[in-house]
């Protein structure tokens, strides 16, 4: 768009265009605030942005893709091979684990402990799936496959893994020789139902926390795992059926020695996303513009980190008890240790820069910290109130007079005082980091199956809030995805280091129990995160 509004005066690309009028300002929030009962309008009247009533249960988007006709299965294992290693050992790159191929059994693994149902939820309409790896609003927005060449140690051709059945649905020809890939693909609608064109930040935000806890998995089995963002978008596209509008390619991961195998042999049979799914035009502009033509190199995994915090549990056992936070403990400090195990483990091999805000930690005085500098805050002090408003009011930040929570915040770089794109700040919200997940299923127990949920509609409506239009606070590293996207060039849109928020998210879990209390006062938020 010829005016300015790009860096330096320049035209504006189309991820700028989205950004910018799916941003909150202060005036937004402001009415939002003094009408929490009403669908909350979109940031900026404009005829790009889509005219959608958000949470529209007549609507409701599928959990998972279908397809119309019939198509070749296999079963996955579902004793899943236990590991060793411990998790923060995995997560800091010290665990040493033996190399091995990529076989069935492990597979199985994989798909399950990043894209499997590990829990269900039984409401009067339907039964809501999670899925190992976290999502905003539990909107769950990823579909995973598998391309495996002839001879991989894997059934030969393009599978889509089906997440309640644990199966490869086979929807194409193996591809041409490389190294086995999983494709994760992202479904807009099944995000912008409840964000709008927002939602596009949220499959990415979701992605980076499935691929972080994809690369832990198999880094704890000792499979070759590499990360690619930057592909040929077309290419893969035509591999997994995805049509680049209602299904988006977002990342492939090689598994094993050699290029991946990405080249295929013919086209894959498209799936339905959902039964009458809608497109945000300004999405599809988005993505388009970040999309290459080659293949780029893959992600590094960066140096061994130290971790002072230990802990045996492996990796499995730390995935299915996690669940989203709003549990603290009120009554003791986090430990500086502690703080340094998740923020090593997390950041490993990421150099976007990070401020670091301290509550009640052992060994640091609260205030404002520039990592990987914590000797001294760059701004001292309490700042409980203030990043109180910077999560939107969410009360996980701050607890009430006189009682001490265990909640550093980790923000992204910018000027503490603008105030002037209430978006940015949220994107930046603060997450509590001493806490334990909720209790999973085991490895080898199933929450249900199609036989079981035949004749019901195997979703579950979310109840309205007074407050809806705030998600829950997971925890911070999903949040830097948004903020390279937002200021980086279209071709580099692509997760920035959003990729290692899940890492985090395992130390915590790995490195140490604390007593839970319910958090009471949760701010109307929906999803599983609210235990009203």
């Amino acid at each position: 768009m010829p005016g300015g509004n790009g860096p330096s005066g320049a035209a504006e690309t189309a991820s700028q265009t989205l950004h910018r009028l799916t941003s909150y300002d202060v005036g937004w929030y402001q009415r939002q605030r003094s009408k929490p009962d009403e669908d909350g309008p979109p940031p900026v009247d404009d005829p790009r942005v889509v005219d959608l009533k958000t949470d529209d249960e007549t609507r409701f988007p599928w959990f998972y893709k279908r397809y119309a006709e019939p198509l070749p299965r296999v079963s996955l294992p579902r004793d899943l091979r236990p590991t060793t290693a411990s998790a923060t050992a995995v997560l800091a790159g010290t665990a040493g684990v033996a190399p091995r191929e990529l076989d069935l059994p492990a597979l199985s693994r994989l798909l399950h402990l990043t894209a499997g149902v590990v829990r269900t939820m039984e409401r009067p309409a339907r039964i809501w799936l999670f899925r190992a790896a976290g999502s905003a609003g539990g909107r769950f927005p990823l579909e995973l496959h598998v391309a495996a060449p002839e001879g991989s140690g894997v059934p030969a051709g393009v599978h889509w893994y089906d997440p309640l059945d644990h199966a490869l649905v086979r929807v194409g020809p193996a591809p041409r020789a490389g190294a086995p890939v999983i494709v994760v693909t992202g479904i807009p609608w099944r995000t912008g139902w409840r964000y709008r064109e927002r939602g596009y930040r949220h499959i990415y935000w979701d992605a980076g926390t499935a691929l972080a806890q994809l690369v832990a998995v198999a880094d704890s089995a000792g499979i070759t795992a590499r990360l690619y963002t930057r592909f040929p978008d077309a290419t893969v596209a035509v591999l997994v059926g995805a049509d680049r509008v209602h299904e988006l390619p977002a990342a492939v991961v090689s598994l094993g020695d050699g290029a991946p195998a990405i080249e295929p042999d013919g086209p894959a049979v498209a799936g339905e996303v959902d039964a009458a799914p809608l497109e945000f035009p300004l999405v599809t502009a988005a993505q388009r513009a970040g999309e290459h033509d080659g293949l780029g190199a893959p992600w590094a995994s960066g140096a061994p980190a130290s971790t002072p915090a230990r802990s045996a549990k492996p990796v499995e056992e730390v995935v299915l008890a996690r669940g989203s936070q709003r549990r603290m403990d009120p009554a003791r400090p986090l430990s500086g240790d502690l703080l340094r195990t998740c923020m090593r483990g997390a950041l490993r091999g990421v150099e976007l820069p990070h401020c670091l805000g301290v509550h009640h930690v052992e060994g640091f005085a609260p205030g404002l910290y520039r990592w990987p500098d914590l000797s001294v805050p760059v701004r001292a002090g309490d700042l409980r109130d203030e990043l109180h408003w910077v999560c939107f009011e969410q009360a996980l930040v701050r607890v009430g007079p006189g009682r001490g929570q265990a909640a550093p915040a980790c923000l992204r770089p910018g000027s503490w005082g603008q105030r002037h794109d209430v978006h940015r700040q949220r994107d930046t919200r603060p997450a509590a980091v001493h806490h334990r997940g909720e209790r999973g299923s085991s490895p080898s127990r199933w929450p249900t199956n199609r036989r079981e949920l035949r004749g019901r509609d195997i979703q579950q409506p979310h109840r309205r809030s007074p407050r809806h239009v705030l998600r829950p606070i997971h925890t911070c590293w999903r949040n830097r995805c948004s903020a390279a996207t937002n200021r980086l060039p279209d071709d580099h849109r692509r997760f920035a280091s959003g990729f290692s928020r899940a890492r985090s998210s395992e130390a915590r879990a790995s490195a140490g129990p604390g007593r839970r209390r319910p958090n009471r006062s949760c701010g109307g938020l929906r999803g599983r995160s609210c235990r009203r």
